[in-house]
């Protein structure tokens, strides 16, 4: 991508939206998604400044993401700048491809709270590393690298959710009067967001034991969700034991290992249908042998049946240009 002078804006904003829509509305986002209970709402609004989207958004309930990005795109998630969240965002699980820190080209699996704003980030790693130099980027690896979100001093954390928000607020704004940002200026609101984390002094918090099982976990469900698992295989996947999975999960997410593998399966099942040539192919596609009672609990989730959503579409797309289109930016 090209340095410019200038950066024209372009805004979304919705309430209301199912996973199915987001993932359907921009399809160039690699994104996975499995609400911990039911079929989860987001609230949405995005800024694309170019080399540069800024989402802010809010899920009505908890859901872990699972994203695979480009290899020139650097992802960030940071809480808002509210005391109390920065708490909670510290407490997320961190580290490896749950850090909210991430290096150009990365798998994140990402916790998401129910009923909290958030931001993330999403930046073209070249342009980004003429506005701040090539050290400051080798920096920012680091703190891809810290083991735990406590980690992160909470101040830092803090000043950078604060200047997300400025910038945010001078995107909405300058869409909607039509304004042009200069290039410097795109650069400044960045640098406001990212030295003040680049700068600071990672703490020595390691990931705990109950987070390093979960994350395995996780990893093993996402990876192996259409062959049997049982809590056994899981747990060995894991390091742990069926007993001590069970309440890692429950303590972690609220939510047991087997209702996490059902619930995964189900918003698997969903997406499939859009492409499937029949509810059967999308139910053994997603891991589902016995179809069962998948119909009546798919209705209760979805208050519709999968074959009414056989070849379904969204008309409305996100109009994100070019920066999270992976086929586009090789």
């Amino acid at each position: 991508m090209d340095s410019q002078s200038s950066s024209n804006i372009k805004s979304y904003t919705n309430q209301g939206l199912n996973y199915f829509h987001v993932s359907q509305a921009s399809p160039c986002l690699d994104m996975i998604a499995t609400p911990l209970e039911g079929d989860a709402r987001l609230d949405l609004s995005i800024v694309d400044f170019g080399p540069l989207v800024l989402v802010k958004r809010r899920n009505s309930s908890a859901a872990i993401e699972q994203y695979q990005f480009s290899q020139h795109v650097i992802a960030i998630q940071l809480p808002v700048a509210q005391g109390e969240i920065v708490e909670r965002f510290q407490s997320l699980l961190g580290g490896l491809s749950h850090s909210p820190f991430l290096p150009a080209g990365a798998k994140a699996h990402w916790t998401i709270p129910g009923d909290i704003w958030m931001y993330q980030l999403h930046i073209d790693v070249r342009w980004l590393e003429k506005a701040l130099g090539t050290q400051a980027m080798r920096d920012y690896v680091e703190l891809s690298r810290a083991a735990s979100r406590k980690a992160y001093d909470k101040q830092t954390l803090f000043a950078a959710a604060s200047a997300c928000e400025y910038m945010f607020e001078r995107g909405i704004q300058s869409c909607k009067e039509g304004q042009v940002l200069s290039a410097t200026q795109l650069e400044n609101m960045t640098t406001d967001i990212l030295l003040p984390c680049i700068m600071s002094d990672i703490g020595d918090d390691k990931t705990t034991t109950r987070q390093k099982i979960l994350g395995k976990a996780l990893d093993c469900v996402h990876k192996q969700f259409a062959l049997p698992l049982s809590l056994e295989t899981l747990a060995q996947a894991s390091s742990t034991s069926v007993r001590n999975l069970q309440i890692v999960f429950k303590q972690e997410l609220g939510i047991s290992p087997g209702n996490y593998i059902q619930q995964f399966r189900l918003h698997r099942f969903r997406h499939f249908l859009a492409d499937a040539s029949s509810v059967t192919e999308a139910a053994y596609a997603a891991g589902f042998k016995h179809l069962g009672r998948l119909t009546e609990r798919y209705a209760r989730v979805f208050k519709s049946n999968p074959s009414s959503h056989l070849s379904q579409t969204v008309r409305d797309r996100f109009d994100l240009g070019e920066l999270l289109d992976m086929d586009n930016l090789s």
